[in-house]
């Protein structure tokens, strides 16, 4: 039985960019935006409701010794990983447009997840909490998708909404209980990789003293202003190559590995600094890491290179969620 096709609306982006007619390109996108213009009333005051949460989040973002301040660039990740999806995101709604109707359930879906979306974000407004903003904002985002493509379409999104996971704030609490942490381990493998160029160097809980002078490890070179942005970047990248789950688990293993090593070989380097120039190495403590940042996430590129190459760019079976 030959396949009916549907003529079908919304247009996906990828099949709008490949048309050649502008005139149509247009009409495509008049069309969607007609079907869809009762999503206006709900987008335009949500991104009005954004100004607040933003304000919030700016201020701990902006903060030079915040290990969170990577997070403004996740949505333009999340962005990245859509675009790289466009080709299996367009054949699929061409597949479900040759086979159902518009209209159809599997389709459209439900609206309830956006609307429990902006209750969510309409609630950080009353405890002024930045995590339960950003959750909202994506919860929204996700159930827009839902309702205008159906879940079928938004399955094939899954990489690029686990990745919007990560811009979700952590709790300042857990941070400060890394901080406090990493800061010691550091100072104390740091310290006896000190001892070894100069006898006279000990370490007393974050503090390394080397003769004379004495170097405090605190928040900026803890090393969890490179710890998360090297995870983070590690996991985008196993999510773009479509790298299977165990390799992943094992390559951000071996990236927070590096990204310890490069802060001790940082606070290493301030403690060989400082017996000669004090006021030089407490400006490379104070430094911002991410000369550091990106130099653990090159080595752990060229690990994923060894360890998860992906010849194609097709969808992994072990990565895939089960089928229902």
């Amino acid at each position: 039985m030959e396949a009916r096709t549907y003529n079908s609306s919304p247009k996906t982006l990828t099949d709008l960019a490949r048309s050649g007619d502008k005139r149509r390109i247009l009409t495509d996108v008049g069309a969607f935006l007609q079907q869809e213009k009762h999503w206006f009333l709900l987008i335009i005051p949500l991104l009005l409701s954004l100004y607040g949460p933003v304000q919030w989040l700016a201020q701990q973002w902006t903060q030079s010794s915040d290990a969170l301040g990577f997070q403004p660039l996740v949505p333009l990740g999340v962005a990245y990983l859509i675009w790289a999806e466009r080709d299996s995101f367009s054949s699929t709604y061409r597949g479900l447009a040759d086979i159902y109707p518009e209209g159809h359930k599997s389709r459209r879906g439900t609206p309830i997840v956006a609307y429990i979306g902006c209750l969510i974000l309409f609630f950080s407004y009353i405890t002024t909490i930045g995590m339960i903003a950003v959750v909202g904002f994506w919860v929204t985002v996700i159930g827009i998708v839902l309702n205008i493509y159906g879940f079928t379409l938004l399955r094939t999104l899954w990489r690029p909404f686990l990745f919007a996971v990560t811009m979700i704030p952590v709790p300042g609490s857990l941070v400060d209980m890394a901080t406090s942490y990493l800061q010691r381990g550091c100072a104390t493998v740091a310290g006896a990789l000190l001892k070894l160029i100069y006898p006279q160097a000990h370490t007393i809980g974050n503090f390394i003293s080397i003769g004379s002078y004495t170097a405090q490890v605190s928040g900026p070179c803890s090393g969890v202003g490179i710890l998360l942005p090297v995870l983070v970047l590690t996991l985008f990248l196993a999510l773009l190559r479509k790298i299977r789950w165990t390799i992943t688990m094992i390559l951000l293993g071996c990236a927070a590995g590096i990204a310890l090593v490069m802060n001790t070989i940082r606070i290493v380097i301030m403690g060989a600094i400082g017996v000669q120039n004090p006021g030089l190495a407490e400006n490379l403590h104070d430094a911002n890491s991410w000369v550091f940042t990106a130099l653990a996430f090159y080595l752990t590129f060229l690990l994923a290179g060894r360890i998860g190459p992906r010849a194609q760019y097709n969808y992994d079976d072990e990565m895939l969620p089960d089928e229902e």
